[in-house]
């Protein structure tokens, strides 16, 4: 082999590693490039997150707002119904009659109604009314008898009568009370009835 030919392997081989060499090299230094460029995009990115949560941690918590009662989604109540006072029961008259003299001591004159109001029957003396006086006056109602004179006039039994207690005046408006049920028993007559001598003053029989 001749000098020429051992120089020119020579130097082929030597382009040959040189070139080697220099695309090692830079193969390296793109490596290293990519290397730091990622770095720097982590780096980045960190400083991101990093800002991110300190922006968080610093914003101010949401307040809360009180509801204004006016406007408030509570149903408003609502005043209760009126009440309304009951009616009084309409009066009803039922019956009245007038009170006659037996003599010229045991007299009298005037009107009695029997008026039916709610559960009671009220014996209702006008204003007309006058009784002649005596001692111990009661007022009784009685049931169906044929009333007579003063004395003996009036069924003395006790089933017979409804004693409604003390004459109050001897003239002048004045009202004794009785049940439905009682005036429906005793319902013929009102007598004045003299108790110290047990004689009738006068009677008003109902029709």
């Amino acid at each position: 082999m001749s000098k020429k030919t051992i120089f020119g392997l020579i130097l082929l081989t030597t382009i040959l590693v040189l070139g080697a060499g220099g695309l090692w090299y830079r193969q390296t230094l793109r490596r290293a490039q990519r290397r730091r460029e990622t770095a720097a995009t982590r780096r980045t990115e960190s400083e991101v997150v990093r800002l991110d949560s300190s922006s968080r941690a610093n914003a101010e918590p949401p307040t809360e707002t009180t509801e204004n009662p006016s406007t408030s989604s509570v149903p408003e109540e609502t005043a209760p119904p009126a009440q309304t006072s009951p009616a009084p029961s309409e009066a009803v008259l039922l019956a009245e009659g007038g009170f006659v003299e037996l003599d010229p001591v045991h007299k009298g004159r005037g009107t009695v109604q029997a008026v039916a109001q709610g559960e009671q029957v009220l014996l209702n003396f006008q204003e007309d009314v006058v009784i002649n006086d005596g001692p111990d006056l009661f007022v009784w109602l009685v049931k169906k008898q044929s009333l007579g004179g003063a004395v003996g006039g009036v069924d003395t039994d006790p089933s017979t009568y409804l004693n409604l207690g003390p004459l109050d005046d001897l003239s002048g408006p004045q009202s004794f009370a009785v049940t439905a049920e009682e005036y429906a028993e005793f319902n013929h007559a009102v007598v004045i009835w003299c108790e110290a001598f047990g004689v009738q003053f006068t009677n008003a029989v109902l029709n």
